[in-house]
């Protein structure tokens, strides 16, 4: 079958049945597609190996490299490639360009001094002392007598048995408790003795005599 039948076959086909051609036509789409890199794979190395051949035959030297960029560049300017300086100076030893790199102003690392503090350098945050705070005043001890409390004695009876003390209106004996409170405090004093004219109050391990008060005369 020749070309031209073949083609008039496809022809036919198509027109007789466009969805299969389709199909078919995009089928071989997909076949070139993954095809064509692994048959370039074998095509090419056997390309290459024809052109290096082809150009040995010719009297090319592939093997040698081509001159660098680098040193085309700097013999177009008139000027010395890295290698040619070495060249020039190969005794200088790794120390005095060393020493030359110090002494060149352009390579020394610049100060911050004048802009600020240097920003990788933790900066503490100084200490403030805070005011001392006012110490309050310490309580005056204040001793509590029975006046300051308005304990008064008003009478006693001193018998050979019964003694009795009237104070605020009440009777007490010895060994008594008198209680009083001002301005919410609660004062508590033990009568420790009745005398015909006074009496004697304990508190706090402190004794105090209250005295009858005299009679003022009319």
């Amino acid at each position: 079958m020749t070309t031209n039948q073949l083609i008039r076959q496809i022809r036919r086909e198509a027109t007789a049945n466009p969805k299969k051609a389709g199909i078919l036509g995009l089928l071989l789409v997909v076949a070139l597609w993954f095809w064509a890199p692994l048959v370039w794979g074998w095509v090419a190395p056997e390309a290459a190996a024809k052109a290096a051949g082809s150009g040995k035959a010719n009297g090319d030297d592939a093997g040698s490299p081509g001159p660098d960029f680098a040193e085309v560049l700097a013999a177009a300017k008139g000027e010395k490639t890295p290698s040619q300086e070495e060249e020039a100076n190969p005794g200088e030893p790794w120390h005095v360009l060393l020493q030359t790199r110090e002494q060149d102003p352009l390579t020394k690392v610049a100060s911050l001094e004048p802009y600020g503090r240097d920003p990788f350098v933790e900066k503490k945050p100084e200490a403030v002392e805070e005011p001392a705070e006012p110490k309050a005043p310490e309580p005056v001890a204040v001793t509590v007598t029975p006046e300051s409390v308005g304990i008064a004695l008003s009478g006693t009876i001193v018998g050979p048995r019964r003694r009795t003390a009237f104070i605020n209106g009440h009777s007490y004996r010895e060994g008594a408790k008198v209680e009083r409170v001002k301005e919410g405090q609660r004062f508590v004093f033990r009568v420790a003795e009745i005398r015909p004219q006074s009496v004697v109050l304990a508190r706090d391990g402190k004794s105090f005599e209250v005295n009858i008060p005299p009679r003022s005369g009319g």
